[in-house]
């Protein structure tokens, strides 16, 4: 019995010594907290990466961001789904658009906040800068639905006093946006510096085109609206202090140079295989995955076209949409969407002479923007023009079309 102990033991002794390097030091999860967490520089990388996750996504397909929040679907039912386009909406108590948001602006000002105190500064550049992106882009979200919003660049604590601050005017918050988009254009890496591993993280240029997308929106919308909805920022509205009718052409200006050094440089190109797809390729473009997804045999490799995007994987992150196909005319466009195609000499309807009308049904579908024919086609019958008698108006298509995207 004493040599069978005396081999035991040994043997325990041995195996707990070969482990103790690989456990012995590591933090238990529990103790992992915001004080302690950014002291290392893949501290930065993972806080940024999980900004991403905050991205617009096909959730939201059904809020203010998607057709549904415009005149350009035409759901007439007592829906959810159209309430802004039918003008039916109240102002509620609470609005995962607007705490949301704010939830992710926080967790992007504490790793902002631990950033000015980290010794290594250069070696987390990409990731502050990611960051910067990240906190307009929340930021900007923001100013579409509500105007100006409490500004709010460090995180708070529950006693500080920004916590009942009166919101800052829109002019104010895109200010701060136009800021750190700087920030973050000055520490992107261009797209053609991302690793084809890291492939749809922010890049140069996709900081530079929304920079242009913001300033388009602002810059039109101090033209055509001005302060009207401004309120006095005390009894009503958010106010319009910062605004400036001079930076109006400044701001279009830079749209022309952001936009050009974008197209010049980013190294992006129209998905265009129409020749291949008998000019369906904006709806293959839509569902492309590998070569089975489409008639000419291209994957994903051969799509230049997307700037900014937001990534999904089969395994560790699928959207949770039926996304490749729709029951028959689930979202009905509206007549001012089927409009809006131009004809294919690139004059609106009511100005081209390609125009055919609407006598027939096939009528208005000819001489148009190729998306026109690819979008409203039956999806089993994808790219066929309806002929006469092929859509009536009845109970399930109210509206004469079909939808071949989602």
């Amino acid at each position: 019995m004493k040599k069978i102990k005396y081999i035991i033991i040994p043997c325990l002794m041995v195996f707990f010594t070969s482990c103790e390097d690989e456990f012995i030091d590591l933090d238990p999860p529990a103790s992992i907290t915001d004080q302690v967490y950014y002291t290392e520089a893949d501290h930065f990388l993972t806080g940024s990466n999980r900004f991403y996750t905050d991205l617009m996504t096909w959730r939201y397909d059904q809020g203010i961001y998607a057709d549904h929040g415009s005149d350009l679907v035409g759901y007439t039912e007592d829906s959810d789904m159209q309430i802004y386009s039918r003008g039916d909406t109240r102002a509620p108590e609470s609005d995962g658009y607007y705490s949301t948001p704010y939830s992710t602006i926080r967790d992007i000002n504490l790793l902002l906040q631990r950033a000015e105190t980290y010794e290594g500064e250069e070696s987390i550049v990409p990731y502050v800068a990611a960051s910067k992106f990240h906190r307009a882009y929340q930021y900007f979200n923001l100013v579409q639905r509500f105007g100006g919003v409490p500004l709010v660049t460090r995180p708070l604590d529950v006693g500080d006093e920004e916590l009942n601050a009166p919101r800052s005017s829109r002019y104010q918050v895109v200010a701060q946006i136009l800021a750190d988009l700087d920030d973050a254009i000055a520490g992107l890496p261009t797209e053609q510096e991302i690793a084809s591993e890291d492939k749809g993280k922010i890049s140069k240029w996709a900081a530079m085109a929304f920079k242009a997308d913001v300033l388009l929106h602002e810059a039109t919308w101090m033209k055509y609206v001005g302060t009207s909805t401004d309120g006095d920022g005390t009894s009503t509205g958010a106010g319009s202090e910062g605004f400036n009718a001079s930076n109006i052409d400044v701001y279009l200006q830079e749209v022309v140079t952001l936009t050009k050094t974008v197209m010049d440089q980013g190294g992006f190109e129209l998905w265009d295989y129409n020749d291949e797809l008998d000019n369906l390729s904006s709806n293959f473009l839509f569902n492309l995955e590998d070569g089975g997804s489409n008639p000419a045999g291209l994957d994903k490799a051969t799509n230049k076209e997307f700037i900014f995007y937001n990534k999904y994987d089969f395994t560790f992150r699928q959207a949770g949409d039926l996304l490749s196909h729709v029951y028959e005319g689930r979202v009905k466009p509206s007549r001012k969407m089927m409009d809006l195609f131009l004809s294919s000499d690139g004059l609106p309807i009511d100005q081209s002479p390609l125009f055919q009308g609407y006598e027939n049904t096939p009528d208005e579908f000819q001489n148009r923007d190729y998306r026109m024919r690819a979008y409203f086609t039956y999806h089993k019958t994808l790219g066929e023009i309806p002929q006469n008698g092929d859509v009536l108006l009845n109970g399930t298509n109210n509206f004469g079309y079909f939808n071949s995207k989602f």
